[in-house]
């Protein structure tokens, strides 16, 4: 019956909706199988877009001709998206949606967008209206990617993948996502848009609470944990009432649920005891979906300084708390409470992001070179990393999970706190600490207002030159005597690579060929700081037109290895090895023994752009090329320090591949272009750096010492 049902339900609504004046779009069934995104299948509903402006309409017309919806809608598990009419006469339902999981703009734009480019399809005679191709792959995604580990949901995507992948050419792809971006589903359909290779400019834009709420959708375990995170909004008086709800549920919701189940009260008794057993099942699987979310929340904290609690469930925010900021959730007033109350303090701990990057390594190194004990926290529990990345510290320096009682109490006890971008929320602290703030980057680019890291955690900064010191100074309104000239610790680790022979990783890759090594920052953050900052290209490149393909070209035609390390709070694209050229991230650098600076200390060119870690480079007097292609919108945008910014940088600057590839050349083989930009970085070098040796961490120590 469903063979014959689907399709002519197809037809009644259409023809209903043209009656009432409602304009609708059909989604999934029987219009993806024609437009040849989906397989021959029998769907066992319908599945309909309405205007969100005029559902209520549609639903009243027929409900009068006698397809009813029943459902209560008042569990926190319901779907608030999409309204179920049935018909007792009918084998199929109706799902007449406002929106589609995981596409969160403003339903209403969403509905607008999608109905400018719907296509007609034939269906029972019927010219049936849905969403073009592209707009349709993109909710046929949504559907698997929300229950990635219902059976069947990964075959369905994969198949899905293949049939956009032969059939869309390159400017359907770039269409592809563009649209998710201003459907709001740049990450929610991530996976997808990665796997057919399609450009995802917007990911990153996500609301928090929205994303939040879409990861623990796709969770295995998603309805027990949705019921238990319902917990933490429900009054101490209303806790009995609630678990019991979701324990049992009432009859009425019990029959909507499972229309064919048996009359009488066994039949609902045995619904409820299996509910029960599959919740208690799941709960494990549950608080650990929860705990997940938690523990990426506290990783983004450690990278914003962030301290409002109800971040996660509104809109992104950047920490500024001039006098003092909004008030921490408990646990953190509870961290900075117990700080003030404990007179004893001693010791050092060190906390980074990433771990055991070189601004940590470089202080850790020359502490307890001094005989210092210091404990580093980070965010996995990870004492091999260290052991492997610098073992002469690993007797000295004990890892402790910034997550744990220990590290917690670590942190209380610490006299001396070295951080590069604050820790636990930046609490109110004892007047016995000292904050020594490794800023993780000179300012090129704008930095935000007064943020709570300067204005809790940072007793001692350290900077690379007095221009910097004056920039920070004002932006952060700190008080001068607190910023210190120092140099960054991570740069002796830099300077001291220098000269030293190629590792066998670097031997395999680039042999005697140059090395050329390309950090571009991101536009779209994708963890840490949720922010947008310029013009994104969807490419790991941040450049207009390129891929893998054609840089690993670039790098075999100039005989070169180009490495591109991916920015940490970047999207992962294009990860691994392809021919000369080597996209990583930051665990690339730890499986090979590797830290960021001493790849930079062997890098025969930097290629950047708007990230500040060529003022780090200029010490080395070795070439940089810098690929901007948003110059204007980032300078619009976040701004920059220096403008015009062109006209401070001490390399030359390219805004296309083909340009970066001319350009490269030069640098590298015209001895005529190289001794002019060689004079330009003389030039500039005083500017950024009053130290040029690798004696900063030594000089930070003795601030403290």
């Amino acid at each position: 019956m469903l063979r014959e049902a689907v399709p002519l339900a197809h037809a009644l609504v259409g023809r209903v909706a043209a009656d009432v004046d409602v304009r609708v779009l059909f989604i999934k069934g029987p219009t993806a199988v024609a437009q040849g995104l989906r397989g021959p299948r029998q769907s066992s509903d319908t599945d309909v877009l309405v205007d969100p402006s005029r559902l209520e309409l549609l639903r009243e017309r027929l409900t009068s001709l006698g397809w009813v919806d029943e459902h209560p809608y008042s569990t926190p598990t319901a779907a608030d998206y999409s309204r179920t009419h049935r018909h007792p006469a009918w084998p199929c339902e109706l799902d007449l949606h406002i929106t589609f999981p995981g596409l969160y703009a403003d339903p209403r734009g969403v509905f607008e967008q999608l109905w400018a480019r719907r296509v007609t399809i034939p269906l029972v005679g019927q010219e049936i209206m849905c969403p073009d191709l592209g707009a349709h792959a993109l909710v046929l995604a949504l559907n698997s990617l929300r229950d990635p580990h219902r059976a069947g949901s990964a075959a369905q995507l994969a198949d899905l993948v293949d049939r956009v992948s032969a059939t869309f050419d390159e400017a359907a792809i770039g269409d592809l996502g563009a649209l998710a971006g201003e459907l709001g589903a740049a990450d929610t359909a991530a996976p997808f848009l990665a796997a057919v290779r399609a450009p995802n400019p917007g990911l990153g834009s996500t609301d928090p609470g929205d994303l939040r709420a879409w990861r623990l959708r796709t969770q295995p375990a998603w309805r027990v944990a949705t019921w238990i995170d319902g917990l933490r909004a429900q009054p101490l008086r209303s806790l009995p009432r609630y678990l019991w709800r979701a324990a049992v549920l009432d009859e009425v919701e019990i029959r909507v649920a499972d229309p064919n189940l048996p009359p009488g009260r066994w039949a609902v008794f045995q619904v409820r005891a299996r509910r029960i057993r599959r919740g208690v099942t799941a709960t494990p699987a549950a608080w650990g979906s929860l705990r997940r979310q938690r523990v990426a929340r506290f990783r983004e904290i450690e990278h914003t300084g962030d301290t409002d609690p109800e971040k996660q469930d509104r809109e992104p925010h950047r920490a500024s708390v001039g006098s003092g900021g909004p008030a921490p959730p408990l646990a953190i007033r509870v961290i900075g409470t117990l700080d003030r109350m404990l007179p004893l303090k001693r010791g050092v701990v060190v906390r980074t992001a990433p771990d055991f990057e070189d601004q940590g390594l470089a202080m850790c190194e020359q502490l307890v070179g001094g005989g210092r004990k210091v404990v580093w926290l980070t965010a996995e529990d990870d004492a091999d990393r260290l052991r492997r990345v610098a073992p002469q510290l690993s007797d000295h320096v004990r890892v402790v999970s910034a997550r744990s009682m220990r590290g917690v109490w670590a942190y209380l006890l610490a006299e001396i706190v070295i951080h590069t971008h604050g820790l636990y929320q930046m609490p109110q602290r004892s007047r016995r600490k000292c904050f020594i703030n490794l800023w993780h980057g000179m300012p090129v680019k704008k930095l935000d207002h007064v943020p709570a890291v300067a204005a809790r955690q940072t007793d001692i900064l350290t900077v690379t030159s007095d221009l910097h010191a004056r920039h920070i100074a004002e932006t952060w309104r700190l008080d001068a005597a607190k910023i210190h000239v120092t140099g960054l610790p991570r740069n002796d680790r830099m300077l001291r690579t220098v000269g030293q022979p190629r590792s066998e990783v670097m031997m395999r890759r680039a042999g005697d060929r140059p090395l050329v090594v390309w950090l571009p920052t991101y536009r779209h953050s994708v963890t840490g700081e949720i922010r947008s900052d310029g013009t994104g290209f969807g490419n790991p490149f941040e450049l207009p037109g390129a891929n893998v393909e054609t840089v690993a070209d670039l790098a075999t035609d100039l005989g070169v290895h180009l490495i591109v390390k991916l920015h940490p709070m970047s999207p992962r694209r294009a990860v691994g090895e392809h021919g000369n050229l080597s996209v990583w991230e930051e665990s690339a650098l730890d499986e090979h023994d590797l830290t960021l600076y001493e790849l930079l200390g062997h890098a025969d060119l930097l290629v950047t752009d708007h990230s500040s870690v060529w003022v780090d480079y200029l010490l080395l007097d070795r070439p940089i090329v810098f690929s901007i292609a948003d110059l204007d919108s980032y300078a619009d945008g976040r701004g920059h320090y220096f403008a015009p910014l062109e006209e401070h940088l001490p390399g030359p600057l390219v805004t296309d591949l083909e340009s970066l590839g001319t350009t490269l050349g030069q640098v590298l083989n015209d001895h005529e272009t190289a001794a002019r930009w060689a004079a330009v970085r003389a030039r500039l070098r005083p500017v950024h750096h009053r130290w040029l040796d690798d004696g900063s961490a030594e000089r930070v120590a003795a601030l403290f010492s």
